[in-house]
């Protein structure tokens, strides 16, 4: 279970990074790239919370636990990813705006 615990901390901080401000960035490309980084990080974490839980020992509490998981990764995976396509749209866009000759 210390493991399960480790991992669920890291998928808090991970959540915490995707929604916390940038303001502290100076360009609003960097926050964007920020954004999209803590995005691939919190599915990474899920992902190894994931394997944790699978190979874990825990009867019909980590049965209700791999549940609740599966609950948690359904209600993030759907807006996450047009999330994630509309920073990637926006970062091209920014991209090429930024090499057109003045």
């Amino acid at each position: 279970m210390g493991r399960i615990r480790k991992r669920v901390l890291d998928v808090g901080e991970k959540l915490r990074s995707l929604t916390g401000s940038r303001e502290w960035l100076p360009h609003p490309r960097e926050r964007l790239k920020h954004a999209l980084g803590s995005s691939y990080n919190l599915k990474e974490s899920l992902s190894q919370l994931d394997h944790v839980a699978d190979d874990a020992d825990g009867g019909s509490d980590l049965a209700a636990f791999r549940q609740r998981l599966g609950v948690l990764r359904g209600d993030i995976a759907g807006p996450l990813a047009a999330l994630e396509q509309a920073w990637a749209a926006l970062l091209d866009a920014q991209y090429f705006e930024e090499d057109e000759p003045d």
